[in-house]
């Protein structure tokens, strides 16, 4: 509900429920109608929800959301309570591929013992929630959850290394009113060994963290670098014009930034010189540059060592990894 300056939202979650306003009678009210209508009870202000611990600092204008007592749980439940916690969550000197599946019958039964899905499901749920740095390395070993060979184990014994190491850390949010919306858009060209297709990778944050991000391997071969940038900045688009539409419904809103480190990708978009001889890139291309045209995005270039969008298509080093969890707002 908005009227004037007063907001009020609810969300709910099966039996879960959060109140959002600015108007303290007005949450007093609502909260008073609920308990007369259902059977409820009032746990005051929110610190978890759907295992996420909501930390709130007044005074400084600070946020904070993390999963710190489920990682805790992730570490107990894989036996990892006595592993050496490592800096990175994938190793960047090795790519997965199908190869390393089982040879033997005797590689296959140890597999079958092994609880890879059980663990690429429960790292799954904190890569989409608090933890950003991890998408990338989740995403790489959930690609092989039907035939998983001990490389991809280890590689997913790995990510839980790095999470035990940095259980503590959380996506840190900072008042700030003139902060803007902002995506970042890359992809890494052909980097999966097996297809050869390109991997896309967003972010958008806003009030210094990030709020929306994705991986997701490209549905066809990208045939040049450009190519694989422009299909990655389509789908980065359609996630910019839902929280423009959001956002709409509160004030007014202009265009979203999308920012991208591929000139040449920029150029096509905001000229119009493009003539893309395949279907699949020449719809991307004008939905793009429609989108463009009507002031629903704006692209600007960003330099690929101030790109964060870069951590979600390639596996890092420690300093590039400690870089990219600062600009995706992830602290200690």
């Amino acid at each position: 509900m908005l009227d004037g300056e007063t907001m009020l939202f609810v969300t709910i979650y099966v039996d879960d429920l959060l109140i959002f306003t600015n108007d303290g009678r007005l949450k007093k009210k609502l909260k008073q109608f609920l308990m007369q209508n259902f059977k409820m009870k009032d746990l005051g202000p929110a610190t978890h929800c759907l295992g996420i611990r909501i930390k709130r600092n007044r005074r400084e204008g600070k946020l904070s959301l993390d999963q710190q007592a489920y990682i805790e749980e992730i570490v107990r439940r894989f036996g990892m309570e006595n592993a050496y916690s490592i800096a990175t969550p994938a190793d960047s000197g090795v790519r997965l591929e199908k190869s390393m599946a089982p040879k033997t019958e005797e590689e296959e039964m140890e597999m079958r013992n092994v609880p890879y899905k059980e663990a690429v499901g429960c790292l799954s749920f904190v890569a989409q929630t608090t933890r950003p740095d991890i998408a990338f390395a989740v995403n790489a070993v959930s690609q092989f959850s039907s035939n998983p060979g001990k490389p991809h184990w280890e590689a997913v014994k790995r990510i839980i290394r790095y999470l035990k190491g940095t259980a503590t850390k959380k996506l840190e949010y900072s008042r700030n009113p003139t902060d803007e919306l902002k995506g970042y858009s890359d992809a890494d060209w052909g980097g999966d060994p097996d297809s050869r297709r390109s991997t896309s990778g967003y972010v958008f944050t806003l009030q210094g963290a990030a709020i929306a991000w994705n991986v997701k391997k490209q549905p066809t071969v990208a045939l040049s670098s450009c190519e694989a940038e422009y299909m990655a900045l389509s789908r980065s688009i359609q996630e910019a014009m839902w929280w423009r539409n959001l956002r709409s419904e509160f004030s007014n809103v202009g265009p979203v930034s999308v920012l991208c480190d591929n000139q040449s990708a920029i150029s096509i978009a905001n000229n119009g010189s493009y003539n893309p001889r395949t279907k699949h890139v020449s719809i991307r291309y004008h939905f793009v540059h429609e989108n463009l045209e009507n002031g629903v995005v704006k692209l600007n270039y960003i330099p690929t060592f101030s790109q964060p969008a870069d951590g979600f298509t390639k596996p890092m080093t420690k300093q590039n990894q400690e870089k990219f969890c600062r600009l995706i707002g992830v602290a200690d």
